[in-house]
């Protein structure tokens, strides 16, 4: 909508991907991009050592 007056409309992929109006592209150009995903950082991945155990005998 512009000024109260719808200015595109369509399939949302359509619209997204192929804006036609200024208004429409203006305000895809204004969303954030989030960054790329990242793998998890598994902290016991890296502590794979043994660690001795006392009998307590």
């Amino acid at each position: 909508m512009d000024g109260g007056h719808l200015v595109e409309c369509g399939p949302t992929d359509r619209v997204l991907e192929r804006p036609e109006h200024p208004t429409t592209r203006n305000l895809i150009s204004c969303l954030p991009t989030l960054p790329s995903p990242r793998r998890r950082h598994d902290p016991t991945a890296d502590d794979r050592r043994s660690v001795p155990v006392r009998d307590s005998r």
